[in-house]
């Protein structure tokens, strides 16, 4: 069987590579090499996330068979490019060759718990853009709330308590709202 190579870009002057040298899937970046054994491949599955200044963020993840009775699957995480024609062309020979190990076609949930990972991180609320935005606001409050002049007026202080709160519980729903839109995604 020829060596193929599938070919992208990892980040902005950064070049990655999966090869496909008979059994073994080797993928490369930079100069880390990790190789993947195919006939160890339990599943594997697509984690997609949006771009991030030119970055790839969509994860390929491998659940290998470690042989091991108390640690029974290792997971590989490799960076891929689903828009890449290289990627998709890998995957294609991937579902070919590992057809009942193939959870791409799966909804990411189910794909994770065959995987053993978690579907939605915790800390993946921080990016949804409302969570970003209650942050910015939170800093911004509590920049101005830091910086207030003391006056002996209670009434204009008063008013600049109303405000203050006012910001940071709009801030806090901002932030709530974004981790749950976060945690209800398909």
């Amino acid at each position: 069987m020829a060596t193929q190579t599938f070919r992208f870009k990892a980040a902005p002057l950064v070049p990655a590579s999966f090869t496909l040298d008979g059994d073994l899937l080797v993928y490369q970046q930079g100069l880390r090499r990790t190789p993947i054994p195919l006939a160890k491949v339990r599943t594997f599955a697509v984690r997609e996330r949006p771009a991030f200044l030119g970055f790839t963020s969509t994860q390929l993840l491998f659940g290998l068979d470690t042989g091991d009775a108390r640690r029974p699957t290792r997971l590989q995480r490799t960076m891929f490019d689903p828009k890449a024609p290289d990627c998709r062309a890998l995957l294609d020979v991937l579902h070919a060759r590992l057809p009942a190990a193939d959870a791409t076609k799966l909804p990411w949930v189910e794909a994770a718990g065959r995987l053993g990972v978690v579907a939605r991180p915790w800390y993946e609320g921080f990016t949804h853009p409302r969570s970003i935005i209650a942050m910015v606001l939170l800093g911004a409050n509590g920049f101005a709330a830091g910086t207030m002049p003391a006056t002996g007026d209670s009434a204009e202080r008063f008013g600049q308590g109303i405000v203050t709160l006012t910001v940071f519980s709009i801030a806090i729903l901002l932030l709530v709202s974004g981790f749950r839109r976060t945690r209800a995604k398909k």
